[in-house]
C-alpha cells in the first residue's frame, strides 16, 4: 500500500496537480477575503448612514429643546404679567369708590390708604372725613 500512495503522490505532483490544488486554495481564500471586504464595506456604509441620521436627529432635538426653553420663558413672562394684573385688579376692587358719579369719591376702606393725589380717587378723596 505504501507504493500506491507514493505512486499517487508522484502522479499528482508530476501532472501539476499540486500546483492546481495550491492555486485553487489561494483562489478560494482570495474570494473569501473579497467577499469579507464587500461585507465590511456594506457595514461601514450602513454605519455611516446611521451616524448621519443620529446627527440629524440630535440637531432636531437640540432645536426643539431650545424652542421648548423659549416657550417656558414666554410662559413665565405671561404668568408674571397675569399675576401682576390679578394683583392690580384686587387692589382696584379694594380701593374702588363707593360713590362713582359724584365729586366726593371715597374708597370703601376707612383707612387713609390712598392719600391726596392718588390715582384711584383722582386726587379729590378725603378718607379722614
Amino acid at each position: 500500500m505504501g507504493l500506491d500512495w507514493t505512486a499517487i503522490i508522484i502522479a499528482i505532483v508530476g501532472a501539476g496537480g499540486l500546483t492546481a490544488l495550491i492555486t485553487l486554495t489561494e483562489k478560494k481564500a482570495k474570494a473569501a477575503l473579497e467577499n469579507m471586504q464587500k461585507t465590511i464595506d456594506e457595514w461601514k456604509a450602513l454605519c455611516q448612514e446611521e451616524r448621519t441620521e443620529i446627527n440629524t436627529l440630535r440637531e432636531r432635538l437640540t432645536t426643539k429643546q431650545h424652542m421648548i426653553d423659549e416657550l417656558y420663558k414666554e410662559r413665565e413672562e405671561f404668568m408674571r404679567e397675569r399675576d401682576s394684573m390679578s394683583t392690580d385688579l384686587a387692589v382696584a376692587k379694594i380701593l374702588r369708590c363707593e360713590h362713582v358719579g359724584c365729586e366726593q369719591r371715597r374708597p370703601p376702606l376707612s383707612q387713609n390708604l390712598c392719600g391726596a393725589g392718588c390715582e384711584v380717587c383722582d386726587g379729590v378723596c378725603d378718607i379722614t372725613k
